[in-house]
Formats: structure tokens, C-alpha cells, sequence
């Protein structure tokens, strides 16, 4: 993800992340190839195929940080936006 703001993952997240044996400099790398977004609010849900899954990335952008909040397996694949 190419960004002039750091990339804070919470604890909830590199718990996700420890569980799916994903590396956080991986994560990063596939950031950067996304598949496809959706914005929740403030929330934005990155949907990324890796693996023969789609993996969900849910971030928040802030004015000093983007914060990874969670790592997902979702049981369905992104749903096209209304």
C-alpha cells in the first residue's frame, strides 16, 4: 500500500492475522493489488482473492495513520454495491 501515512494494525487485527499465518509485509503487499472496495461509513472493507478465499480487509483511513482494524476469511465472497 503506497502511502505517506504509517500503517497501524490493532491488536485485533494481527490476532486475525496470527490465526490466518499471514505475515503483516504480506498483507501490505496485497493491499496494494486489491481486487475491489467498499465504504461503510468511515469504514473501508478491501476485498482481495489470495488463495482460492477472499480475504476482507477492513481499514480506517485517520488524518495521521490508516489503521487496520480486521483480517478476514469471510464465508461469502464481497457483494456488488447497490
Amino acid at each position: 500500500m503506497t502511502t505517506d501515512r504509517p500503517i497501524v494494525f490493532t491488536r485485533h487485527a494481527r490476532n486475525h492475522l496470527r490465526r490466518t499465518k499471514l505475515a503483516q509485509d504480506e498483507l501490505l503487499v496485497l493491499l496494494d493489488a486489491h481486487e475491489t472496495e467498499h465504504r461503510d461509513g468511515s469504514r473501508i472493507n478491501r476485498w482481495i482473492w489470495h488463495l482460492g478465499n477472499w480475504l476482507r480487509v477492513v481499514l480506517v483511513e485517520e488524518p495521521d495513520a490508516i489503521v487496520v482494524i480486521a483480517v478476514i476469511w469471510p464465508a461469502r465472497p464481497p457483494r456488488e454495491p447497490s
